[in-house]
């Protein structure tokens, strides 16, 4: 009975060390370094072959797992500068280093046209590191009005429009 006993634990003592290492997943290197949504990444590592999720900061992505070392993954609309999160065995590992800065886009300029202290809004995406607004030569006072959307006063001399962020990408 003792010997049946010890072998039950020693069974039900396996099974739980295979169903879960307790390992993370781990990121040394992906490719390329700089793309807005939309872009294709290569990710190498190890522990990818029971990946579940996928994340660029906290966005969730889509993604291929090609082999334990190597998958593949889209940059999604919303991601935010940040680092490569994967997720396996409900242990998650993350790249270190920070990725992907989706440059900010301007669709449109409301009004188009306006006196100086004219509140501007541009709508647009990738807006959330934005941390200058220059009219011409002018720097706006700006605020989020919303994730797409940023309302901006209008300085002297102000003539088109671009959206910096501290890496310096600009439209």
């Amino acid at each position: 009975m003792r010997r049946m006993l010890r072998m039950a634990a020693l069974v039900i003592g396996v099974v739980g060390w295979v169903g879960s290492s307790g390992a993370a997943p781990t990121v040394t290197s992906f490719s390329p370094q700089l793309g807005a949504a939309g872009t294709q990444v290569t990710v190498e590592g190890s522990g990818f072959s029971e990946a579940t999720k996928v994340q660029f900061n906290d966005i969730a992505a889509d993604f291929q797992v090609s082999s334990s070392t190597r998958l593949t993954t889209t940059v999604p609309v919303e991601a935010t500068y940040g680092p490569i999160r994967i997720s396996s065995g409900g242990v998650t590992g993350d790249s270190g280093t920070r990725y992907f800065l989706p440059s900010p886009r301007i669709d449109a300029i409301r009004p188009t046209r306006g006196a100086e202290d004219t509140t501007v809004v541009l709508e647009g995406i990738n807006f959330a590191q934005v941390i200058e607004v220059r009219f011409g030569d002018g720097v706006a006072v700006f605020s989020e009005v919303a994730p797409a959307q940023l309302a901006c006063e209008l300085g002297i001399g102000a003539v088109g429009a671009t959206a910096d962020r501290d890496e310096g990408i600009a439209l």
